[in-house]
């Protein structure tokens, strides 16, 4: 029997792309967390949120759509759209149109791929029979090589290293194999291996309060900005999602403000990182493995956790751990928005204990938005930008509870000096 929750899905994918005469083209974030479906004939693309069975957007543009991939590089979905001769992007999280590549795409657009490492775009041109390069790391993307091929190209695949495809042509009885060299300048370089003699990276943890610092005494959004002063850092690596931060940073930058709705949560990040970022002239990486996605998958398994008679086991057990250590820290309060309380191993001994049960029963059930495994997802992007900027001073900003996870990591980096926060509080 086919469950309820998939008939639902089933339904609403047919609304929003109709029934094809052949398989549409569809493509899928590396996390598998949204799905993006190409109708019959190109005329709409459904937008799928994987995770939580439903259709997030359904989107259409001025001609038809030819193909979709993701590329991750760009936290977009590329599509191509041949009545229009263009490429357009549509970022991860807002799901709406984020940029465009014209020039260099040749006429009618049509199959699409990525390589490997995100770092190029190959787009078929049907109109003039060449396949133009785009690199996905310059800022914009552009096309940088146009390859003239043997017949309209109906489907191409990519491999390493560089530019290397593969074009299954019009007429063609196997796939003409091309190697275009001479864009390795467009590839990003490999981080260097780690030599302890070398000068190490200066890292600073701060925990943030997010909400609270509107209202603290104590650790207020003054003291964070003075704290950030007195630091100078190079590089802030901050729990802002990669796919956000654009569209943060351009808004702030035009208007003084964010409407993001992820990013506007922060009052850190609105009221002291962005407006420094002009004064101290610092680098921005965001670092947030968080999805509205995954939060909304996180949410809706909480809820089953206490209405589902099917997890009456795990909720007790849970619920039971939960009250012993709730018992253990109110016998030892503490001054919870007290900055040098917070940056102490007293608090991170405290948070480790209080999130241990959160993350010993509901770390699988919950899924990609469990305790664990979100901290794995930040931290994979925190290391990466601590590999861009090796040697420098980094501040890292986290939720208060991720310090002791950060910091037990940080640890095991032979290129890392972890700093003691206690000299540049105020």
């Amino acid at each position: 029997m086919i469950p309820t929750r998939s008939l639902l899905l089933f339904s609403l994918l047919a609304a929003a792309c109709a029934t094809p005469r052949e398989a549409p083209a569809s493509a899928m974030t590396a996390d598998g967390r949204k799905a993006y479906l190409v109708s019959d004939g190109g005329n709409a693309v459904a937008i799928v949120d994987r995770w939580n069975g439903r259709v997030e957007a359904t989107l259409t543009f001025r001609g038809k759509a030819a193909d979709v991939v993701v590329v991750e590089p760009l936290h977009a979905a590329a599509l191509s759209l041949p009545d229009e001769d263009r490429v357009a992007f549509v970022n991860l999280a807002s799901n709406s149109e984020s940029g465009e590549v014209r020039v260099g795409i040749g006429p009618r657009p049509g199959p699409l791929a990525v390589s490997p490492d995100g770092s190029f775009l190959f787009v078929g041109n049907l109109g003039d029979h060449t396949v133009s390069i785009l690199a996905t790391r310059t800022d914009p993307p552009r096309v940088v090589a146009r390859v003239q091929i043997d017949g309209a190209p109906l489907a191409i695949t990519a491999a390493e290293p560089g530019a290397h495809f593969w074009v299954a042509t019009e007429g063609s009885a196997a796939p003409l194999e091309v190697e275009r060299t001479g864009l390795d300048a467009y590839l990003p370089p490999p981080p260097p291996p780690i030599d302890p003699a070398e000068t190490k990276t200066q890292v600073l943890v701060l925990g943030m309060i997010h909400d609270g610092h509107r209202t603290s005494e104590l650790w207020g959004l003054e003291q964070v900005r003075e704290t950030i002063r007195r630091f100078r850092p190079e590089a802030i690596l901050c729990e802002i999602p990669p796919d956000r931060w654009e569209r943060a940073r351009e808004e702030f930058d035009r208007t003084g403000t964010v409407e993001e709705p992820r990013v506007r949560r922060f009052p850190e990040y609105i009221d002291a990182m962005l407006p420094l970022r002009r004064e101290l002239g610092f680098t921005v990486e965001p670092c947030a493995a968080w999805t509205k996605e995954m939060n909304d998958l996180r949410n809706r398994r909480l809820k089953a956790l206490e209405t589902d008679p099917r997890l009456a086991a795990l909720r007790e057990a849970y619920h039971a751990a939960e009250e012993k250590v709730e018992a253990r820290l109110a016998a030892d309060p503490i001054v919870e928005d007290d900055p040098r309380v917070i940056h102490s191993a007293r608090y991170d001994e405290r948070t480790e204990l209080e999130l241990g049960p959160y993350d010993r029963f509901l770390d699988r059930y919950i899924g990609p938005g469990g305790w664990t495994q979100i901290n794995r997802g930040h931290f994979a992007l925190i290391e990466a930008a601590l590999d861009r900027h090796r040697g420098e001073r980094v501040l890292i900003t986290f939720g208060a509870g991720h310090k002791y996870w950060i910091l037990e990591h940080l640890a095991e980096r032979p290129d890392v000096e972890i700093l003691d926060a206690e000299p540049f509080l105020p």
